[in-house]
Parts: structure tokens; C-alpha cells; sequence
């Protein structure tokens, strides 16, 4: 069995997208001959936590760090009033503020402990490959270029998101150029990169000037194993529901969807708009500003609270429709959501607003997925979303889901296998 150390901030028991992926990915690199060790940080004060969806003997090493949110889990003596989720909700501006003044990224206190615990790793294993993603946190990347330049092993480098370039992330502009040096080095230095969507892949291609072969694209995925259990199937009804889950931001909004329903013509139709998660300032804000207009429609909007991840694939499957959004922004075009995965293990059709030629947009039509809306037009917003009453109407919105044969080929076994050949071809 060959050992691939894994250097990833966010880790199992959280449910981030980055947790979840080192998680699955942990789960199945057994399966074709890879022993992940993975390297994180001891228990931060975070608000996602989901023990349900992984295995219990994944092989996690935990160190300190000096970063904010394990210092507050250090100082604070319960769980009650994290601090997380008030700087998550409360504090959007304040928060983007100070994670700005920070060297690389606001997790950068890690750095020093996992390097030193990386090494006594790599002293008491044979480490094969050092693995490592960026996306949200970025510095993870630089103590693994360190170590694979010291101990000479590959350097495998997943882009979850773009690093320089990332659509949400804000930085002072010396920052931002250190951010630019930084990502320079380990990619040229990288034995392969993985993208997790096409536009990814050719962005940082051209932008650096590198060869093909260099890159692999491994989308996310979902665990059939998560989906053997029974769902309720939503009880038959005259009321449509729209349901979104993740996360919005600035610029990220449902406001495309809010002022397209604002255009409809069918007011009997009675309409459910759903959204799961722990939210911003600035959707309750959105939500205020458009409420009262829409229930004149008799369209209500739904806040459910985050949930762990079955509660949450039972609130999917009750739906009929899931809802996607992206601004429109060239850097958003290169976007797979993690939760779209999940979407299309539960089969429902998907509602996208994102940016012409995304690769949202792209797979969604490919797939026969369900429906694709340009960012900002909301005329084809309402024409579309008239055409899906329509349909619910009619019965046939529920045959609109893609083929088995299409959907089956993202499960986390086949991607992570895939992941697996990636290594094998960088140790032959």
C-alpha cells in the first residue's frame, strides 16, 4: 500500500466542501491501493459539523495552530454562542475586513505547527505523494511545496476554487501580490494540478502557460453509499417548491430569482421558495426588501436552518425544483458547486441562474439536467420559471432529472479512483 499524506485545514468531523472531499476521498483511496494519512488542525470553533457522513477510522493527525477560530475554541469553555457562526452572519464586513489584512490567507497561523508535524510524518512514513488543495484556505499549499522541495517527493495540487483569482475573496493589494508570488511557485513546481471544472483547468493553463499533461480535471461528486437510505418522497400537492441550499455572499444573492417571480402572470398558482443554510446579513436583508411582494403572488420564502447532511437530502427530495445561482463574473464561469453533486444524486430537476457559457450552464445542458437562466436576465427568468409551473402542472417537471448513465459517472468511488490513477502515473 503506498502513503499519500494529505494537508487539508478543514477535515472531518466539519462539513465544508473541502472536509467532505478529503473525507470521501480518504474513504475510497484504500479501495485502489493508496493509504491517505491526513494532516489538520486540532478542533476549531466552527459551525458545520456533521459526524454522520464519514467513516470513523479515518487516519487523522491533528496539530495546534494559532490561528482565530482555534484560538476561540481554546478560549471559550462550551459551545454555546460560537463564534463562527455570529462572524459568519452577523459580521460579513467585519470579517471580509480582517481576513484581508492577513498574509496569504486568515488560517496562516497553521503554518509553522504543520509543517513541524509534516516532517516527523514524513520521518515515520514513506510518504509517496504530499497532497494538498486550495480554496479558502491557501497557505497549505506552501508548506506542502516546502516539503516536497526538502524531502524531494511529488507535489500533487488540487484548485477547489482559483487562488489568486477566487470570485470571493477580498485582499489588501500587497496581499493580493503575495498571493500572486506564492502561486506562481507551487504551481510550476506541482507534478500535476487537479481542476475540479473544465473553464478551471484551460484559466490556469493559459494563464501560466503550461502544458496539458500537467493538469488532470476530477470533478466533486456524491456517495451513493449516502443515498441508500429511504427518503419521503414529497406527498402529492398543488404547492411547488423551489428549494436552495449552501451559502451566499456579496454578490452572490437570489435576487435574479426574487425579481424574475416579480414578473409572473400565474398568481394562483401557490409557490414554496426554500432556502437551507446559516445565511448573511445581506440575504435577510434581500428577503426583507421582496417578501411582502411575493406572497401578493402566493409565493412564501422558507428559512430552514443548516442541517446535518441526511436531514438535508430528506428536505431535497421533498422538492421540485433545486436552485442554483452565480454572478456574473468571468471568474465564476469556471464554478462546479459542491452541492450540485448532491443534486443530481437526488434527481430533481435543477433551476441555474449563472454566466452564459459557464460550466454550470454546460453541464446542466448536457446532462438534461433542467433549466439554465443568464445572470441579470430576469425576462428569460420568468418565461423559464412559467415554463417549470407549467410542467409541475402538467406532471412531467419530475422527468427532467438526466439519465442514470450520466449521473452514475460522479460518484466519490469513480472520482476518487481517477484521483488514484493521477498518483500512480506521478510515482511510475
Amino acid at each position: 500500500m503506498k502513503n499519500v499524506l494529505i494537508i487539508s485545514y478543514f477535515a472531518p468531523p466539519l462539513n465544508t466542501a473541502s472536509a467532505v472531499r478529503t473525507g470521501k476521498s480518504a474513504k475510497y483511496l484504500p479501495q485502489f491501493g493508496w493509504n491517505p494519512i491526513i494532516l489538520s488542525v486540532k478542533e476549531i470553533d466552527y459551525y458545520q459539523k456533521d459526524e454522520e457522513i464519514y467513516p470513523h477510522d479515518l487516519n487523522i493527525i491533528r496539530t495546534e495552530s494559532f490561528d482565530l477560530y482555534r484560538i476561540a475554541k481554546l478560549v471559550k469553555k462550551t459551545n454555546k454562542d460560537n463564534f463562527s457562526y455570529k462572524l459568519h452572519r452577523k459580521k460579513e464586513k467585519i470579517t471580509n475586513f480582517v481576513k484581508s489584512l492577513f498574509p496569504i490567507d486568515d488560517k496562516i497561523g497553521w503554518m509553522p505547527f504543520c509543517y513541524y508535524k509534516a516532517k516527523k510524518i514524513i520521518y515515520n512514513n514513506n510518504i509517496d505523494i504530499i497532497f494538498t488543495s486550495v480554496g479558502g484556505v491557501f497557505h497549505s499549499a506552501i508548506t506542502a511545496y516546502f516539503l516536497s522541495k526538502k524531502y524531494k517527493i511529488p507535489l500533487i495540487l488540487e484548485f477547489r476554487d482559483l487562488w489568486v483569482n477566487h470570485p470571493f475573496q477580498i485582499r489588501t493589494y500587497f496581499n493580493q501580490k503575495l498571493n500572486n508570488i506564492w502561486e506562481a511557485k507551487v504551481i510550476n513546481h506541482a507534478n500535476k494540478i487537479i481542476s475540479l471544472a473544465p473553464s478551471q483547468k484551460e484559466f490556469l493553463q493559459n494563464k501560466y502557460n503550461l502544458n496539458e499533461d500537467k493538469f488532470e480535471i476530477i470533478t466533486n461528486g456524491f456517495d451513493d453509499d449516502d443515498f441508500k437510505k429511504d427518503f419521503s418522497i414529497k406527498n402529492k400537492s398543488d404547492v411547488i417548491i423551489f428549494t436552495f441550499c449552501g451559502s451566499f455572499y456579496t454578490t452572490l444573492t437570489p435576487g435574479d430569482l426574487f425579481n424574475s417571480l416579480l414578473l409572473i402572470q400565474d398568481t394562483k398558482q401557490r409557490s414554496i421558495i426554500r432556502f437551507i443554510g446559516n445565511f448573511r446579513s445581506n440575504f435577510w436583508n434581500l428577503k426583507e426588501e421582496f417578501e411582502g411582494r411575493l406572497k401578493e403572488k402566493k409565493i412564501e420564502i422558507e428559512v430552514i436552518p443548516r442541517l446535518i447532511y441526511y436531514k438535508l437530502l430528506k428536505e431535497l427530495y421533498k422538492s421540485d425544483v433545486l436552485l442554483l445561482f452565480l454572478p456574473s463574473d468571468y471568474r465564476t464561469k469556471v464554478i462546479y458547486h459542491a452541492k450540485f453533486f448532491d443534486y443530481l444524486a437526488v434527481r430533481k430537476p435543477i433551476l441555474s441562474f449563472c454566466p452564459k457559457d459557464s460550466d454550470i450552464e454546460n453541464i446542466i445542458k448536457k446532462g438534461n439536467l433542467g433549466f439554465t437562466i443568464e445572470s441579470g436576465n430576469i425576462q428569460d427568468g420568468k418565461t423559464q420559471i412559467e415554463k417549470i409551473i407549467k410542467m409541475f402542472k402538467e406532471g412531467s417537471l419530475k422527468d427532467i432529472h438526466g439519465s442514470n448513465e450520466f449521473i452514475n459517472q460522479f460518484t466519490r468511488k469513480k472520482v476518487t479512483e481517477k484521483l488514484a490513477k493521477v498518483f500512480d502515473s506521478v510515482i511510475k
